[in-house]
């Protein structure tokens, strides 16, 4: 609540966020577990065109993994391919394709795997 009450604060004195603080936000709400949240916050990054961090497509990544939102996982992971393909590291590569497998989704991430 007290993350929305500044937020909400710094909208009213028409505060803009630096990119490092757009960061600590998506952080606080994945943290929290405000996935949608965190998600539209980090969609309003990518349309403002603000550099978003690989370490917080990973985060985000691992944490819905976690709770089993592997499509909105695989749209992320698109995104990423599509956008920045050598900023994914062979680790996250890895624990992404173990966690698609045990779920049963390897037909959605072996074209991405065995695309050149």
């Amino acid at each position: 609540m007290l993350r929305a009450e500044v937020m909400q604060e710094m909208k009213e004195r028409w505060f803009g966020r630096s990119p490092e603080g757009w960061h600590s936000l998506v952080v606080g709400l994945i943290r929290d577990r405000q996935y949608e949240a965190a998600m539209d916050n980090l969609e309003q990054m990518q349309t403002d065109e603000i550099p978003v961090q690989p370490w917080l497509y990973d985060i985000f990544m691992f944490q819905l993994c976690e709770v089993e939102e592997l499509d909105e996982v695989f749209r992320l992971l698109k995104y990423r391919y599509e956008h920045s393909r050598r900023e994914i590291l062979p680790t996250v590569w890895y624990y992404l394709l173990d966690a698609f497998t045990k779920r049963f989704h390897v037909s959605i991430i072996l074209p991405l795997l065995l695309s050149p």
